[in-house]
Parts: structure tokens; sequence; C-alpha cells
């Protein structure tokens, strides 16, 4: 009996590890088309390999730059993604989750010349760390951060605060909602600065008939500076940007909402 149930669940776990192959495979093929309406011929993603086992499977996946121009060095981003199979992946069952699900997904960047200076910075550990559920009926839920970061190039020296992303992504990616928190950024190079406080992006859309993401987009930044060597500095606090999408028979209806807190230039306070 025990053997019978062992033989049974591997069978399970081999056919949510091909299903999810096929499910990975048209995912690329749909993120690169939204990609290219987005961004033409400026990001792609590709997959490097896939190794699939009975109860595991190891994906490596490149995303790249097609339209940099430096030609020292290749712009890509190389990231993993370690699967256990469903239908009860043995790491959700140890944080006691016992529901069905196609795979549990742990997502890490691997260091190459490109992301050389952000891996040097966080100690040689990949710097984005994500967890994926994937359930029967290919809805994802992912929970992902960034570590903070300090690291200088080509005289520009970043600062990174850290992030998270919790998320819900529909089967095809037909929908997605989810929140992703930026702690704070930022940009200098001795002649100009640009620091970015409390960022905030929620997004709650839905494919529609345009192929369009129909919803709301909501931008949120506590507080922004520009600061320029001779030039006025320039400080806006609680800056609130939001799109509204809908479709009303054959059109397309929107709104876009822009608001501000408070902004001042060299202190001088220009109002609320």
């Amino acid at each position: 009996a025990i053997a019978l149930i062992i033989a049974t669940y591997a069978a399970f776990s081999f056919y949510a590890g091909a299903r999810l192959q096929k499910e990975s495979d048209r995912a690329i093929e749909i993120l690169n088309s939204h990609l290219s309406r987005k961004w033409s011929d400026q990001v792609q993603i590709s997959q490097s390999s896939y190794s699939r086992g009975i109860f595991s499977s190891e994906a490596t996946y490149i995303l790249t730059f097609p339209s940099a121009k430096d030609p020292s060095i290749r712009p890509e981003i190389i990231f993993t993604n370690m699967i256990d199979h469903g239908p009860l992946p043995a790491k959700e069952v140890l944080k006691g989750h016992f529901s069905p699900l196609m795979a549990s997904i742990h997502t890490v960047l691997q260091p190459n010349p490109y992301t050389h200076p952000q891996f040097g910075a966080s100690g040689g550990r990949s710097f984005i760390d994500g967890h994926t559920t994937v359930n029967m009926q290919g809805i994802s839920s992912l929970n992902w951060s960034a570590r903070p970061l300090d690291y200088t190039q080509d005289a520009t020296r970043s600062k990174f605060g850290g992030a998270s992303l919790q998320a819900t992504i529909g089967a095809d990616f037909s929908a997605s909602r989810g929140l992703l928190n930026i702690a704070s950024l930022t940009v200098s190079d001795g002649k100009s600065s640009i620091d970015l406080q409390g960022i905030s992006i929620a997004t709650d859309t839905k494919i529609g008939s345009f192929d369009l993401n129909i919803g709301t987009s909501d931008l949120r930044i506590d507080r922004l500076s520009i600061a320029r060597l001779e030039k006025p500095t320039l400080v806006a606090e609680k800056i609130n940007t939001q799109l509204e999408l809908n479709e009303k028979a054959s059109l397309l209806d929107g709104k876009l909402n822009h608001e501000i807190g408070s902004l001042k230039i060299n202190q001088k306070d220009l109002g609320k």
C-alpha cells in the first residue's frame, strides 16, 4: 500500500512538473509579446536551460536588453528558478500549507559581469530573493524582496534601500494585483543627485478586449529631491499619480489624476 501511495504521488508530481514546464514556455511567449508592445525590442526574456525531475526542476532564464549600446559588456540579467513540484511541495508542507499546488518556486539571481557591482555590494549573495507559488488553476502568488545596496559604478553612486513585492498574477497574465514598496533610492555623480523616499506602486488590472491593462495603477512617493550644482534644489512631498482605464462597449475610458502635497525650491515653499 505504501509503495502504491509513493508511486501515485510520484506520478502526480511528474505530471505537475511537466505541466509547469509547458505553462512556463507559454508564459515566456506571452511575456515577450507584452514586452514588445510596451518597449519595442528593448527588453527580451529567454530560457537558457530547463532540467526537469520527478519531484523538482531547475530552470534558468536570461533577461536581455538588445538596444543597449555599450559594446564592452553584454547587458543581461540571469536568474534561476528552483522548483518543487506539487501537489504538495515539501517546502510548503513544512510551512504548514496543505493546499494542492502545481509548484513552489524559489528565484535567485546569478552573478555575471553585468551584475557584478550589485553582487559585490551584497557580499556575493543574490540581492533578489523570490518565492512564488502556482496553484492548479495557473494563478501565481508572489512574495519577493530585494536587499539594500550601496555601490559606485562609473563615478555614479547608487544607494538602494531595499524593496518588497506582493502580487497575484492570473493564468496567462490575464490579471494582476500587486504592491511594490521601495524604501529609498538615491543616485548621485558629484554634480547632481536625485533622492526618492517611500515609493509604492499598486496595480489592480486585467487584460481587456483591446489587449490593454484595464483597471487602476497607483504611484506614490513620500519625498522627491533633485539637487544640481549651481542650480535650484527642488523638493516635492506626497506625490500621488493614479491612472484608471476602463472599457465601455467599443470605447476606452481613461482618467489620470496627479497630486503633489507640497513643493519647495531652495527651501521656498510654493504651497500645498
